[in-house]
């Protein structure tokens, strides 16, 4: 089992600054994906479908294709901006739709995890916004799983 190379970067790209590390990816992820990593040891977009990958979260993509081809930047811990529309003060959990997030509260959105019982969705905090467009990651190990 390969369980990916650690390259740990300080202040990485994404802004605000904070923690970050290389992995390995398949295509299809892009920047500002939340991703997690497979039993390959490779990143994919994560989604709150499936406890595995919840479960297995790492953060946000922060640069495809660097430092090399097929790696991508994935921040881990701190503030990362790039988005558009966050709600201050709003906790973000993973969405149904891989790779996107929605705000805790919004259960309206058709990509929010479903709360029924037996569903198999997750509800996994991923982030706090502190501006309309930042969102502090935090790749903790808290999630429940309905």
């Amino acid at each position: 089992m390969v369980i990916g190379l650690d390259i740990l970067i300080g202040a990485g790209g994404g802004g605000g600054g904070g923690d970050d590390l290389v992995r390995t990816y398949t295509g299809g992820v892009l920047l500002r994906d939340a991703v997690y990593q497979k039993s390959d040891g490779t990143v994919d977009r994560a989604d709150a479908s499936s406890v595995a990958t919840a479960e297995a979260f790492l953060g946000f993509v922060t640069a495809v294709d660097f430092p090399g081809v097929g790696q991508v930047t994935i921040r881990f811990h701190g503030d990362l901006s790039g988005f558009a529309g966050l709600v201050v003060g709003e906790t973000y959990i993973l969405s149904t739709s891989p790779g996107q997030v929605v705000g805790i509260t919004d259960t309206i959105n058709p990509n929010y995890p479903s709360q029924t019982p037996g569903s198999g969705h997750v509800m996994r905090e991923v982030g706090h916004a502190g501006a309309t467009n930042t969102l502090f990651c935090e790749a903790s190990r808290d999630f429940e799983e309905n």
